[in-house]
């Protein structure tokens, strides 16, 4: 699993929201563990900005449990920086790209994502074509 690029300064910002928000649910670290499938060890780490980088799995399955977003956890999109964190700091526009479309396809199921794979397969294959149909016009008869 592709893991998010966060500088120390984004970590300990990250740490600090997920306490925060943890504490405005009124949550123990086993009760969102319980709801995330995330050991109490791993949510520690991260709260204290002690762990490694987190995955972007792992930021959708808290964006959903406390009821936020994975932007919103690492201060991407018009999320407040948390203090001290700078806001030029954000991560990269991949690193966000990658994170909405996890919480997108969490949202949808196995069976759609699955669906939505083969379509896309389907459009690459049909736009290769096109590409090739344009860079070879037949000849039309007269």
């Amino acid at each position: 699993m592709a893991r998010v690029s966060l500088t120390r300064p984004q970590l300990l910002a990250l740490g600090q929201r997920l306490a925060v928000r943890r504490l405005q649910l009124r949550l123990t670290r086993q009760a969102l563990a319980d709801a995330t499938g995330l050991s109490r060890t791993t949510l520690l780490n991260l709260e204290r900005a002690s762990g490694q980088q987190p995955t972007a799995s792992t930021l959708a399955l808290l964006a959903v449990a406390l009821h936020t977003s994975p932007a919103a956890l690492i201060s991407l999109e018009g999320a407040a920086p948390a203090p001290g964190v700078s806001p030029a700091a954000a991560p990269s526009a991949a690193d966000a790209a990658r994170l909405e479309v996890w919480a997108l396809m969490q949202d949808l199921g196995l069976a759609s994502i699955e669906r939505l794979k083969a379509f896309a397969t389907q459009y690459r294959e049909m736009e290769q074509a096109l590409d090739v149909a344009a860079q070879h016009p037949t000849r039309r008869a007269r």
